[in-house]
């Protein structure tokens, strides 16, 4: 009876239960596991191996390794999974199934196996169409360019999805960086405008939860500009916003096919209402929909008189049944245009002649809409065919009279036809030429065979030059000659014209010898000599430069010719923008040219050069100049000298010369500061980037006040140095120079580290110690390496009497050994860079040691310099 209730159960649940006697090879399987697979109860036998018949064939092998498995651990490792089994009907079915060995003999082997089927099937197909569904999201997403975002503000931490980092095209292990700062905060973004719109953007929605949706265009990894759409929204909790989240798309295809859409229309309606000839669109009845000013000039007719018309209240009445004949066919989808002659009445009731050219325009599923009209005023040429049927024999006159040779021939090159002026060019009479091969008549057949092969392959061919023979001698010749074809398309001859052109000839060969002449000259004078063209559109070349260009700037001239850059990228980056700038004076006013700048060549170096030029404007608004450049390097080079020697002779006057270049020290950064900061205050693009600007403005006003204090303070005592002395707070001085230095562009990437104690004070000289540090700071930028970033360390701190200084660099170096005994020197410098002008530490060290200090130093070429100053 308990059996019977088993089975009854077993049979109804939905799990498909089964046994299995392994030693007697006998089971049961229940009615529940042969109806998951399709089969009635009585279709599939008992026998737990049925299984084996209807699996699948590629997951049998890995349930028979995961039976055996729980066989071999004596029960210890589970024996589950997931497999796919066939459906009576061939579908796949899907089954999580489990058993367990429960009964095992006294040797350890199975006796007696127990287990289940679950139906997954539909659980697997969810699976399968969510894993589906992502990849379609994906895909979907990758294709439309968008990709998502968060900004976690409790970590400080931004994450990318792949989508984003595909369109700032980064690879898959970048990590963005997070910061707010505009300068630093997302160096993708492109330009600092469009950084702070993002910025304020990104802000807005942090502080005051205002979601956003701004477009930008982005500078990708790999230099790309990118326009994009960036969408944010805050997430606030407990009134605090805890992250930001929200997509990039890029929009880059859109906003340009926006672009090119808007420049279309703009050219499209241009077109309609300037072009030369009468357009209109006319409605399917005829009556005028919209029409151009040419149209109503031609009809007499207002475009609001018109378009209370039709077209055939204004058609010649003999005119209106073939036009609307082709108006039908058109509809008719019988033909796609058309075109004929016919005639308006204008207003005034005068026949207008028209060319009319008539096509249709259909919506996306082949309705026809309107039609498209082009209509030129035909009324002079109509009026004039009977004045060129008169002309037709003017042309014969002509052609017997005219002094260069017309001539026609067949296919073969047969001459049929020529002008009498052919006796005149070749002493033959006419009727010696009418019959023969055009061929007969070259000097040298090749040119015959180039000028025929020319004519069949381009159908015309202009200014052909060759010899023909005469009666006399051989006569240069220019040839024009062109295809003649039939209605079919096919050869019929040649026609065209030939010209004496002896004369030009010997024209073009003293050309040539005055050329040779003028460049052998030029070329024996010292410097160079050139011609410099500059187009308004900022493209520049060099038509002509002798030899000495060439050796002078070590370039190649044929490239000059195409691209004036080849001789402006040899100008040193500090000169380059004055040179341009007083090129630029010397087009807008056309005065004459002259300046002097560095180069730097691969074999000669750094090397002065001085040029003159005189401006010609041309007739397309570009300017060329005509004039020399020529080598100052010694002239350089001895006024160097002469500076040299003069400040030996005025050593007894170094304090006057300390204090002179304290104030161009000093007084020149600041003056610097003004004009720039002036400069940029007129270029400002709104009030407030003025306004900031006003504010870096007032302050570098207030330093340039206290400097001139201090300043005076020296002059009015010049006998004690110690009473030029006062409290100085050094961190302070330290942060203002960093102010002033920030000031330049050139000093922006610097990490600055001021070490020093803000509580130290000193006894010294405000102006002294304000150079002091300009100098080294200025100098540790100046020499920074090429390679990393520029990092300065100061700190103070006291030994003995003294507060030592001590400012380290990781810059260029020193090499100490070569020049250690030269570092202090006027007009020493020991790198390349070409604002160097060795003043800076010799001011400084007059300036310590005048105060009662010294300076120590220790440095290693490429790893940077260490100066230690003893303020005393």
């Amino acid at each position: 009876m308990d059996n019977d209730i088993n089975k009854f159960i077993l049979d109804d649940a939905e799990v498909g239960f089964w046994d299995h006697d392994i030693q007697n090879d006998t089971g049961y399987l229940s009615d529940a596991y042969k109806i998951m697979f399709g089969y009635e109860p009585h279709e599939l036998g008992n026998s737990a191996l049925v299984w084996q018949q209807i699996v699948h064939p590629e997951d049998k092998q890995a349930i028979l390794d995961n039976l055996n498995a729980h066989i071999d651990s004596l029960g210890k490792q589970a024996y589950q999974g997931e497999a796919r089994y066939i459906h009576k009907n061939g579908s796949t079915v899907w089954v999580k199934y489990a058993g367990r060995v429960t009964d095992w003999d006294e040797k350890g082997r199975p006796v007696r196996m127990v287990g289940s089927n679950i139906d997954i099937t539909k659980q697997k197909l969810a699976e399968l169409e969510l894993v589906q569904t992502q990849n379609l999201l994906h895909e979907t997403s990758r294709m439309a360019g968008i990709g998502s975002w968060e900004l976690n503000l409790i970590n400080k931490k931004l994450t990318w999805s792949k989508g984003v980092r595909e369109i700032f095209e980064v690879s898959d292990d970048f990590e963005p960086q997070f910061n707010l700062q505009p300068d630093d905060g997302f160096a993708f973004f492109n330009g600092e405008a469009t950084n702070l719109k993002l910025v304020n953007a990104l802000r807005n929605a942090i502080t005051n939860g205002v979601p956003y949706d701004v477009e930008l265009k982005v500078t990708t990894a790999k230099g790309k500009d990118v326009w994009t759409r960036a969408i944010g929204y805050p997430d606030f909790r407990n009134g605090r916003c805890e992250r930001v989240y929200g997509i990039l798309q890029n929009i880059d295809n859109q906003v340009k096919i926006k672009e090119e859409l808007q420049i279309s229309e703009d050219r499209f309606r241009g077109a309609f209402e300037y072009s030369p000839i009468g357009m209109a669109l006319v409605s399917l009845t005829g009556k005028w929909l919209k029409v151009n000013k040419n149209i109503s000039e031609l009809l007499g007719y207002t475009p609001d008189e018109l378009v209370l018309k039709t077209f055939q209240e204004i058609t010649h009445p003999d005119d209106v049944d073939r036009d609307l004949e082709l108006l039908n066919l058109l509809l008719a989808d019988e033909i796609e245009s058309y075109h004929l002659e016919k005639r308006y009445f204008h207003k005034s009731g005068d026949t207008v002649w028209a060319l009319l050219n008539v096509s249709l325009v259909k919506d996306m599923v082949g309705k026809p809409l309107y039609f498209v009209s082009q209509i030129i005023d035909i009324t002079e040429r109509k009026y004039t065919e009977l004045a060129l049927k008169d002309s037709e024999a003017k042309y014969r006159k002509i052609f017997e009279n005219v002094q260069d040779v017309f001539y026609q021939t067949d296919f073969r090159g047969i001459i049929t036809e020529v002008s009498p002026s052919i006796e005149k060019y070749s002493g033959y009479k006419r009727e010696e030429v009418v019959g023969r091969s055009v061929g007969d008549f070259y000097q040298h057949h090749d040119d015959y065979v180039e000028l025929l092969a020319g004519v069949m392959i381009h159908g015309r061919v202009t200014d052909f030059n060759a010899l023909l023979k005469t009666s006399d001698k051989p006569m240069h010749i220019s040839i024009n000659a062109q295809v003649i074809r039939n209605a079919d398309g096919a050869v019929e001859g040649f026609e065209g014209s030939m010209r004496n052109v002896n004369e030009r000839k010997k024209a073009e060969e003293a050309l040539v010898e005055r050329d040779a002449l003028f460049t052998k000259l030029s070329n024996e004078v010292p410097g160079g000599i050139y011609q410099f063209r500059f187009f308004p559109d900022g493209h520049s070349c060099f038509p002509f430069s002798s030899k000495g260009m060439a050796d002078l700037f070590e370039i190649d001239l044929e490239a000059a010719k195409s691209d004036g850059w080849v001789v402006f990228e040899q100008l040193l980056p500090e000169d380059r923008k004055e040179l341009m700038e007083s090129i630029a004076q010397s087009f807008h006013h056309l005065t004459k040219w002259e300046h002097e700048a560095r180069i730097n060549t691969p074999s000669k170096g750094v090397r002065w050069i001085k040029g003159m030029a005189r401006p010609e404007l041309l007739s397309d608004s570009s300017v060329i100049w005509h004039g020399y450049i020529t080598d100052v390097t010694e002239q350089k080079v001895k006024e160097q000298q002469l500076r040299e020697t003069f400040d030996l002779v005025s050593e007894q006057n170094n304090r006057l010369i300390n204090f002179a270049y304290i104030i161009s020290h000093n007084l020149r950064t600041h003056s610097g500061n003004f004009e720039m900061l002036v400069n940029l205050i007129f270029d400002a693009e709104n009030e407030s980037e003025q306004n900031e600007l006003l504010q870096h403005l007032k302050k570098v006003s207030l330093q340039l006040s206290e400097t001139i204090m201090h300043l005076n303070d020296v002059v009015s005592i010049q006998t004690s140095i110690n009473h030029q002395r006062r409290k100085i707070n050094l961190f302070n001085y330290i942060e203002k120079t960093r102010d002033v230095l920030a000031v330049n562009q050139g000093h922006k990437n610097v990490e600055l580290n001021n070490r020093v104690s803000p509580l130290l004070e000193i006894d010294y000289n405000p102006a002294y110690i304000e150079s002091i540090l300009f100098n080294f700071l200025s100098n540790g930028i100046k020499y920074k390496h090429p390679q990393r970033k520029a990092v300065i360390e100061i700190k103070a701190y006291r030994e003995g009497t003294h507060v030592v200084l001590e400012i380290s660099d990781n810059g260029l170096g020193i090499d100490l050994e070569k020049n250690g005994d030269k570092l202090f020197g006027m007009y020493r410098t020991f790198h390349d860079n070409a604002d160097s002008k060795g003043i800076g530490l010799f001011i400084t060290k007059n300036q310590v040691e005048a105060m009662g200090g010294k300076i120590d130093v220790s440095s290693e070429v490429n790893v940077g310099t260490t100066f230690k100053v003893y303020l005393s």
